[in-house]
């Protein structure tokens, strides 16, 4: 009753009824043990918002907090756009607290207030560690989310161990020209250790884009990188060189719509996203590439979360040649099945070592299912426990029978450094060879 109490009062709040009241009424029929429900509509005057202010921004421009709302001066009173409103500020991350009062005055008008409290949006982190994968490894980031105030995003990081370095520079404007276009641009280079090759790549990515409703986004991405695969004499017979080695130019398109209350640290609302796209505008690959991922969180008792994910995907090869290797799906690891090692479940194929040995070459499709039960631990040191189920397969052909599941557990630490998660997965139906538990360390956020 509660909840269709407040439904009804913000079908009229939306009516410009800033002060609707509804009044539940009740008449008891004891013998036959029902209720009679009476509302009493008390709409009051419709009101017009007045003046829109914000206090309290030092850094942030008015226009990156103004561009947010939903609601305009002069307009009739609307509880849900106003509602909206809040929730897009708070999406923006740039805020440890919102307060949003309403002061009336005469002549039927409300001015609004919007009262926020700056946080810090820039980071600096360096440090090394050891990761389960990748033994010991150096780390750096440089990030800002709100550069000079406008809402721009600045990062840079790197990584660098025994077998892989990376490097990531980007660049991103949320509203191009004050439009509700959106552009960014990214370059990167990384040297890639996999299991039977060594993988380089160096390119650039730009992209354009433009927002739709209040949480959906299309993009136009090109991307032009250089690929170059070392291959051991072994493993030349299932890795062809003239197949993966060259330039490639592709463009993809991206729809996402995203309606989390918070995108670095989500505990409800969903994210989609579906990206369709190919290699073939000149250059030496030719395939196309699709991707789907959904992702729920659903808030539980005691500040418990339910996260599920769904990820699958499909590369197609055209113009008579195959799918490189550099592409393909292979899982395995802290971001897919977490209780096998890494990049070690897909499709393999016997080298010409001597014995012969069964080398993961990556497969055209995936499919891969994510479930988590997050607990808080300390909230104060925003420590959490998870517990998580992981399911899923890379294969060329669909077969069920196939596929792959763990179960596991783990702790969640938000350090200077960045997300620590350390976390021990259990394989079912463990084959020959493979380890249990797998224990993972890893920097970086969960799905």
């Amino acid at each position: 009753m509660r909840q269709e109490i407040e439904r009804l009062t913000n079908l009229y709040k939306d009516e410009g009824f800033a002060y609707a009241n509804i009044i539940p009424r009740t008449n008891i029929n004891r013998e036959k043990k029902t209720v009679d429900l009476y509302f009493d509509f008390e709409k009051g005057e419709q009101i017009y918002i007045g003046e829109i202010n914000v206090q309290g921004n030092i850094k942030t421009r008015d226009k990156v907090i103004r561009r947010e709302l939903r609601i305009k001066e002069g307009e009739l009173y609307n509880e849900t756009n106003i509602q909206t409103s809040l929730s897009r500020l708070h999406r923006l991350g740039f805020f440890e607290e919102i307060d949003l009062q309403k002061k009336e005055y005469q002549q039927g008008k409300i001015d609004l207030v919007f009262k926020v409290k700056e946080k810090p949006t820039g980071s600096f982190n360096f440090g090394a560690g050891f990761s389960s994968a990748k033994n010991i490894f150096l780390q750096g980031s440089v990030a800002q989310n709100n550069l000079f105030g406008r809402g721009h995003v600045l990062n840079f990081s790197t990584s660098i161990n025994a077998e892989d370095q990376l490097f990531d520079l980007g660049f991103n404007e949320p509203y191009l020209f004050d439009t509700l276009w959106n552009t960014g641009v990214n370059a990167f280079r990384s040297n890639l250790q996999q299991e039977a090759y060594t993988q380089f790549q160096q390119g650039g990515v730009l992209q354009l884009g433009h927002s739709f409703w209040d949480y959906g986004n299309v993009s136009l991405s090109y991307k032009l990188q250089k690929i170059e695969l070392t291959i051991p004499t072994e493993n030349t017979n299932i890795i062809s060189a003239s197949l993966n080695n060259g330039i490639e130019s592709s463009l993809t398109t991206n729809v996402s719509f995203d309606v989390r209350n918070n995108v670095l640290s989500p505990t409800k609302g969903s994210f989609h996203s579906l990206s369709v796209g190919g290699a073939g505008l000149g250059g030496d690959h030719k395939y196309l590439k699709t991707d789907f991922d959904s992702r729920w969180y659903f808030p539980l008792l005691w500040n418990n979360i339910l996260r599920l994910r769904v990820d699958a995907g499909a590369i197609e090869p055209y113009a008579g040649r195959d799918a490189p290797h550099y592409i393909r799906y292979v899982l395995g690891g802290p971001r897919s099945l977490r209780g096998f090692d890494p990049l070690t479940i897909g499709p393999k194929a016997l080298n010409n070592a001597t014995p012969p040995r069964k080398m993961v070459v990556g497969g055209r499709y995936q499919v891969l299912f994510n479930a988590e039960y997050e607990i808080p631990v300390l909230k104060e040191l925003q420590l959490k426990s998870v517990l998580f189920f992981d399911y899923g397969n890379a294969f060329n052909s669909f077969d069920l029978s196939d596929f792959r599941g763990d179960v596991g557990f783990g702790f969640r630490w938000v350090s200077p450094m960045g997300p620590l998660r350390l976390e021990w997965g259990f394989p079912l139906a463990k084959k020959e060879g493979e380890r249990s538990p797998v224990f993972n360390f890893v920097i970086a956020p969960a799905f």
